[in-house]
């Protein structure tokens, strides 16, 4: 009885994205002059989260009568605007490959190391409604802090050659797993304590781990309060994140000379998709979703030398970001505020 009735409510849930889905076509029919091309991706058609939900529902439905097992194997190309797009792009964000500061030039063969601890801010519960279109809550507080290992050697020409890496550690059930990052930046002009550079970095690695059922979710009984959508076992997603980005950055010398203000903004090219690869009651949920579209970031920090070869540095970085939640029919702001700080020494 209980499975039956939460076979209703799934498809009731779907009926209604449904219905939500064809408003939106009606609407951005009449508007067709104000029309985004986002809009037109997800509410020109049968809405693919829809059709997503229909399958697992089936899949319940059938399981309960022992007639199949279903596995969900869609995939799909989502606008920035969809709740599951706007997700992947605050995860990217917020471990963003950003410059510290202004590229200097350095002496060829010349090596410095640095550790970095960014902060990635909580997300609220109403927020973290980013599953199947915006009907089902995800597990996106895993960790309030992302670490890298940076290294920085000097080329000919000013350029300057900068590797960084992720150290695979487990946390609360997520791992970076093979995240890599590299770039090449260069001073551009000094004119008296004025600095400026610029910066072309790449970044690419994944992330495994049980987002779509959490370890807590999938130990509360299938269908109850605490397990809504039947998670039999923790999930094994993959989040990727292949990103390149550009980078001006701009910084003003104190006159102390140990200590810089800068700024900096970059445009970036991320390549996200999430492999969905959930136990949901009988059904296999092996979806894949991808995004692929352009990040803004802008930063503001201090950079400090309180020995010749020890640095520290502080910044504060902004993405804008926006999505469309619910019945809403224009999307509404909900960018990324984080904040990063550093520690990085010469050595040779």
């Amino acid at each position: 009885m209980r499975a039956t009735t939460a076979v209703l409510s799934l498809w009731e849930r779907v009926l209604r994205a449904t219905g939500r889905t064809m408003q939106r076509a009606t609407v951005a029919r009449k508007t067709r002059s104000h029309t985004t091309a986002s809009h037109k991706i997800t509410g020109a058609r049968a809405d693919p989260a829809s059709v997503r939900w229909a399958l697992v529902a089936l899949g319940v439905a059938l399981a309960q009568g022992a007639l199949a097992q279903t596995v969900v194997e869609t995939r799909e190309v989502l606008a920035a605007e969809r709740t599951e797009a706007w997700a992947m792009r605050y995860m990217s964000a917020a471990t963003h490959f950003s410059g510290f500061g202004v590229a200097v030039a350095q002496e060829p063969g010349s090596v410095r190391f640095g550790v970095e601890l960014g902060h990635v801010p909580h997300v609220s519960t109403e927020r973290r409604r980013v599953g199947l279109n915006g009907t089902k809550i995800e597990d996106l507080n895993k960790s309030p802090l992302f670490g890298r290992v940076r290294a920085w050697i000097g080329l000919p020409a000013d350029l300057t050659l900068e590797l960084a890496w992720t150290p695979p550690l487990e946390v609360d059930g997520v791992r970076p797993h093979r995240m890599f990052g590299a770039a090449l930046e260069r001073p551009l002009w000094q004119r008296g304590r004025w600095l400026g550079s610029l910066r072309l970095a790449h970044r690419r690695g994944e992330v495994h781990g049980d987002i779509t059922c959490s370890r807590a979710t999938a130990a509360e009984p299938a269908f109850s309060p605490g397990n809504p959508f039947g998670c039999r076992a923790p999930s094994r997603d993959r989040f990727r994140d292949h990103s390149t980005g550009l980078e001006i950055g701009s910084a003003w010398a104190l006159a102390d000379g140990r200590t810089q203000a800068f700024a900096s903004y970059a445009q970036v090219r991320a390549d996200l998709s999430t492999q969905v690869d959930a136990e949901l009651s009988a059904t296999f949920d092996r979806s894949r979703l991808d995004h692929r579209g352009w990040l803004r970031t802008a930063s503001i920090g201090l950079q400090a030398q309180p020995r010749a070869d020890w640095e520290w540095l502080a910044a504060l970085q902004w993405t804008p970001l926006e999505v469309r939640r619910g019945d809403d029919l224009q999307a509404r702001d909900d960018d990324l505020w984080s904040l990063r700080v550093m520690v990085r020494r010469r050595v040779r």
